[in-house]
């Protein structure tokens, strides 16, 4: 059965309430545990490691289609497009993005935990399976409801990004 982003967004999960501990477990790390997102909790890890962590990362999920905008620039269906991430765009179970705005000189890993947090706290998750494979869409919007995130992730990249960070 053929899947687009489309398809997933009508896909909408409590995350704290899904019966795959594993899941909630990740999404409690990205809420909670995170370096750099501002939570009480979260891990303290120098800048220069988490630099490197984040290089690992992105060095072994090289299908990970990667793109940051700066803030100024609209993440709209026309952008989205390019990368893969358009309402109407098929998934195939190797497709993995990451599109987001970034706010003012954050880096690259901030950036993407950031709003991996915010998708994750204002709930902008939806999750579907298909071909054997989870597939997690996670968005976020500023203030005014316009679109700042939008990446698509399987769990297992998920559970990669925690793991390569965490070191």
């Amino acid at each position: 059965m053929e899947t687009n982003i489309g398809d997933i967004k009508k896909k909408h999960c409590l995350p704290f309430e899904i019966e795959d501990t594993k899941m909630r477990e990740l999404f409690s790390f990205f809420l909670h545990k995170a370096p750099t997102i501002g939570s009480a909790t979260a891990l303290l890890i120098t800048e220069e490691k988490l630099t490197k962590n984040w290089k690992m990362f992105i060095d072994k999920n090289t299908n990970i289609n990667f793109k940051i905008f700066s803030a100024s620039t609209e993440i709209n269906e026309k952008n989205l497009k390019l990368y893969g991430g358009s309402i109407e765009d098929k998934v195939d179970r190797r497709d993995i993005f990451i599109i987001c705005n970034r706010k003012g000189k954050e880096s690259d890993h901030e950036c993407v935990l950031r709003h991996v947090r915010n998708s994750i706290a204002h709930n902008n998750i939806y999750i579907i399976d298909r071909s054997k494979r989870k597939f997690i869409l996670l968005e976020d919007y500023n203030l005014k409801g316009k679109l700042t995130s939008r990446m698509l992730l399987s769990q297992t990249v998920l559970k990669n990004l925690r793991t390569e960070i965490k070191k």
